[in-house]
């Protein structure tokens, strides 16, 4: 039976690969031949590089949805040539999204960059009495 092992963060998980090696010297015992498991600075520039990695595969925008002529249309002011719309609000979301992808990939193919969200949002109540 395989024993249940959780794990609350990045340094917890580091911590707890420290201190079965330390076990296992102690012991004397030795690593198995394969697998071999990094040493936690290699397993962690490995963590970081995918975490950046993801960063790069996934972009959030700020998305405005607007009802123009009784249908919906979405945009992100960050790469406001991008348009979706739809009956709904979530519709026009989601076609904005599909757009939104492809424009990206193609950007992508050609060599730039796609353009980082540097937006606050925020709502501010306005008492009119």
């Amino acid at each position: 039976m395989t024993e249940q092992v959780f794990v609350k963060d990045d340094e917890h998980f580091f911590a707890m690969i420290e201190q079965l090696r330390e076990s296992k010297r102690l012991l004397n015992l030795s690593e198995p031949a394969a697998p071999q498991v990094p040493d936690t600075q290699t397993l962690r520039a490995e963590l970081k590089r995918m975490r950046q990695e993801r960063r790069q595969l996934v972009r959030a925008y700020h998305v405005i949805i607007e009802p123009v002529e009784g249908r919906y249309q979405a945009y992100a002011p960050t790469v406001p040539e991008v348009v979706g719309r739809g009956k709904t609000p979530q519709k026009a979301k989601e076609h904005l999204a599909a757009a939104l992808r492809l424009h990206l990939l193609t950007r992508h193919a050609q060599g730039e960059t796609p353009p980082e969200e540097n937006r606050l949002v925020d709502v501010v109540a306005v008492p009119l009495a």
